[in-house]
């Protein structure tokens, strides 16, 4: 049995039914759950993300979850139930011997057979951000980008849950999210995912996937292109692999002329073969009624801070406020 799941708060619920849509196209035979990290809205009819089962988290799915709630911002508490969520699927499922996290805003565009494959004998499948050096031209993602906010994109993961070294991970992993999934780079910590640096060290049968059709993303259009898009909407790229997923982090569907709100090595115009991928997409996400969606803010009381400082950030802050009041009286 193969399950896939999603994270999300109501506002990302039209990403999320696009890229289920995506998924069970080429998978109808995998189990999928929408996990909110939210409270059920009136306005909301949650059989729109049907055949996928949604699942309200609460202190039975994550331990003291309204602790983290208080304490952490929405992104990073959107993060920190992960390892918890894959512990209450292979409890409720636990002949599903095969496990995918699919962030809201990524599209399946092949089947995942590599990864049937691989899970025969790994436990733990991880994609890196990217597989080859970036030039250092001044443009933006470099190189940096892995080295402070991970080695490996957890936008999608794949695992065995069932095998006592998976188990032994989650534990792990989860002692960590649940204190340290703050947005802190200058003290090393970046949500859950910057402790996957340590996973291929700590635990065995992990495999760091080098397949330039999974995760595709801005991050990494510096290596990967689209060579073709195929009648039955398959994507080949240049490398001659068919693209299998695509992470539409950093785009905006309000600004959908404007490839990435974050990177600047690329845009449409010197990337003309994106251009169909992203118009495709955007006009998914208008038929799922993400205008709709996205207007619904998260009701849960989560920390508003969207940034914990370092103890050396609050040891700088006050002469870098004095510093600025000077200058501005200059």
């Amino acid at each position: 049995m193969t399950i896939a799941y999603t994270i999300c708060c109501n506002n990302f619920l039209g990403h999320s039914k696009t890229m289920l849509q995506s998924l069970e196209r080429h998978h109808p035979e995998i189990k999928t759950f929408v996990f909110l990290v939210d409270v059920l809205n009136e306005t909301i009819d949650y059989d729109f993300l049907a055949p996928a089962e949604v699942v309200v988290i609460d202190e039975h799915i994550v331990p003291d979850f309204m602790e983290l709630v208080h304490r952490y911002n929405v992104v990073e508490l959107n993060t920190a139930v992960r390892p918890f969520i894959v512990q209450y699927l292979n409890n409720l499922h636990p002949d599903a011997n095969k496990l995918y996290y699919i962030d809201p805003d990524m599209y399946v565009y092949n089947r995942l057979d590599v990864l049937d494959e691989l899970l025969e004998k790994d436990d733990i499948i991880i994609t890196p951000h990217f597989l080859e050096p970036i030039p250092i031209d001044g443009y933006s993602p470099f190189e940096n980008l892995a080295l402070n906010y991970g080695t490996y994109n957890l936008g999608f993961l794949a695992m065995n849950p069932t095998t006592a070294n998976t188990k032994i991970f989650l534990s792990w992993w989860g002692e960590r999210t649940k204190r340290f999934s703050h947005i802190d780079v200058g003290s090393g910590y970046f949500t859950d995912q910057i402790w996957f640096n340590l996973v291929p060290i700590f635990f065995n049968n992990v495999h760091s996937l080098i397949h330039p059709g999974y995760n595709m993303a801005a991050w990494n259009l510096y290596e990967r292109s689209i060579k073709s898009y195929e009648d039955d909407g398959k994507v080949m790229l240049n490398s001659g692999d068919p693209l299998i997923i695509y992470h539409f982090s950093s785009w905006n569907f309000v600004s959908p002329k404007e490839m990435s709100t974050v990177y600047n090595r690329f845009n449409f115009e010197t990337r003309p073969d994106m251009v169909k991928l992203y118009a495709d997409y955007y006009q998914e996400l208008l038929k799922n009624k993400v205008e709709f969606f996205s207007k619904i803010p998260c009701a849960l009381p989560y920390n508003r801070k969207i940034v914990k400082r370092s103890r050396m950030q609050k040891m700088l802050l006050p002469g870098i406020d004095l510093m600025r009041k000077v200058w501005q009286k200059i």
